[in-house]
C-alpha cells in the first residue's frame, strides 16, 4: 500500500519564488542539452511547470506517475530526480544573476581572450570596457582630475 504524501521541500518552496517568465527560462535551461542531458529531468520540470505555482496540492505518486508513467513507484528515484533539478535550479540562479552582471561577464570575456592569448581583440576590448567603467563611475570631466 502506497501512503499519499505530498511533494514538498526546498526545490518546490524555490520554484514558487520564480515569475512566470523566470519559470519559463528555467524550463528552457533544463531542457538545453549544454546544462542537462537527462530528459527525465527535463520531463519533471515540464510536469512542474504545468502546476507551477500550485504545488502545495501535488503527490508523490501523481509527480512520479506524470514522470515515468507505467513504472511502479519509486520514491528513491523520485527523490534523486527532484535532487538532481535542485542542482540545475542552482546553477540556472547563479548564470541568471551573472548575465544581469554586464561588467562581470566583460571582464571574464576579456580575461579568456587573454588566456587564449587572442591579442588582436584584447586591446580593444580593454579600451571598450575601460571607457564603459569611466561612463558608469564617473559623470562629469572634473571627476577625472
Amino acid at each position: 500500500m502506497i501512503i499519499e504524501k505530498k511533494v514538498g521541500g526546498k526545490l518546490l518552496n524555490c520554484l514558487k519564488s520564480l515569475t512566470k517568465k523566470e519559470m519559463s527560462a528555467f524550463v528552457l535551461y533544463v531542457d538545453s542539452p549544454f546544462f542537462n542531458k537527462n530528459r527525465m529531468i527535463v520531463k519533471l520540470c515540464r510536469v512542474l511547470q504545468a502546476t507551477y505555482p500550485h504545488f502545495d496540492d501535488l503527490f508523490e505518486k501523481e509527480l512520479f506517475d506524470a514522470v515515468f508513467e507505467k513504472e511502479e513507484f519509486n520514491y528513491s528515484k523520485l527523490r534523486n530526480l527532484l535532487s538532481d533539478l535542485n542542482k540545475l535550479f542552482k546553477n540556472f540562479l547563479a548564470i541568471s544573476h551573472f548575465q544581469n552582471q554586464k561588467d562581470v561577464v566583460d571582464l571574464f570575456y576579456i580575461e579568456q581572450l587573454n588566456e587564449r592569448r587572442l591579442e588582436e581583440y584584447l586591446t580593444k576590448d580593454i579600451i571598450s570596457f575601460s571607457k564603459s567603467l569611466k561612463k558608469k563611475f564617473f559623470q562629469t570631466e572634473n571627476d577625472f582630475a
